[in-house]
């Protein structure tokens, strides 16, 4: 029997496409993370009407997503109203009116951006950057070269 709840778990799984996104709340805040492939980034896309704000990792010269990115969301006043860990390289975020900092870790290196929530629907969004990857011999598209440039490391 349990053979049977796993196998129709697994087709329901296949079934959506993939499994869904995860939600985290902490208090009155909460965050949905991913992105990575074009599906995560449809399922994120109907989230954007509660979100307050949105944070993207990627690297800083080619513009590529990142994952597996620790991050802290701290209130004017440096109390955390958020903290977790980024199973993609966007997170939406749904914090209470104000200025915030979101500090970020990856692979040794942590950045650091402030911003201030919109109303929900409008995210306000911080792009966090990080060194690019040594073995990483991919060249850059224009779109990447493009978001890369436009973006500023603290």
């Amino acid at each position: 029997m349990k053979n049977l709840q796993i196998c129709a778990a697994a087709l329901a799984v296949f079934a959506t496409g993939a499994a869904a996104l995860e939600t985290s709340s902490q208090g009155a805040a909460s965050f949905a993370c991913g992105g990575a492939g074009a599906e995560e980034r449809a399922q994120l896309k109907p989230l954007e009407a509660d979100a307050t704000a949105s944070l993207l990792f990627i690297t800083a010269v080619r513009g590529g997503y990142l994952a597996d990115v620790d991050f802290t969301v701290r209130d004017r006043n440096g109390a955390t109203v958020l903290q977790g860990r980024a199973d993609g390289p966007m997170c939406l975020l749904r914090v209470p009116p104000g200025s915030y900092r979101v500090e970020a870790a990856y692979e040794g290196h942590r950045r650091t951006a402030s911003f201030q929530t919109a109303r929900p629907g409008k995210p306000t969004r911080a792009v966090l950057t990080f060194p690019r990857d040594p073995t990483d011999n991919i060249a850059a598209s224009p779109e990447e070269r493009a978001q890369a440039k436009a973006v500023s490391v603290d």
